[in-house]
């Protein structure tokens, strides 16, 4: 009887340790091998961004880098149309935000009724292999911008926000 038993207790001694280990491989692979989603589909942005790049009333400009050593290889642009209240960013080597920290875009207004700036897309997503599209959706209406600013910041605010880049129409 204790021999029947030793053996049931030794057969889900395995079984745990099996399912642990499962577990922890389904875990490492979605952190570490498995790539990220884009923030929203890839093709429906790169279509987007097209549309306002042919339109000559878009506001458009490449990222100005700022003396940041985390965005110093980052490259793209961003495109913003007024008119719909609709814009893409599209980045390339943009390395994902470190944990507790995400990437903010603010956009300042020179009609805004308030000095705060307009926030208009949050993500964490990176682009070390291919490129990033994010879409920008104001929290309200955008009338006059002058200044695209993207930031890296604690979505607590418990540090200091750093200013990696940004596009002056």
């Amino acid at each position: 009887m204790a021999r029947l038993q030793r053996g049931w207790q030794n057969s889900l001694i395995i079984l745990l340790v099996l399912i642990l280990l499962s577990l922890g491989a389904w875990y490492g692979w979605q952190h570490w091998f498995a790539p990220s989603a884009p923030a929203t589909p890839t093709s429906g942005l790169s279509n987007l961004h097209q549309t306002l790049m042919a339109n000559p009333k878009t506001i458009k400009g490449n990222w100005l880098h700022t003396l940041n050593p985390k965005a110093q290889d980052v490259q793209g642009d961003l495109v913003w149309d007024n008119a719909s209240q609709r814009g893409v960013m599209q980045f390339s080597n943009l390395p994902a935000a470190p944990a507790n920290q995400r990437y903010q875009l603010w956009i300042y207004d020179t009609n805004s009724s308030t000095e705060q700036p307009i926030s208009a897309a949050q993500f964490t997503q990176g682009a070390e292999r291919t490129p990033l599209w994010v879409e920008l959706v104001p929290t309200q209406p955008v009338k006059a911008p002058y200044k695209f600013v993207l930031q890296l910041e604690s979505p607590d605010n418990s540090s200091a926000a750093q200013i990696l880049l940004m596009v002056q129409p």
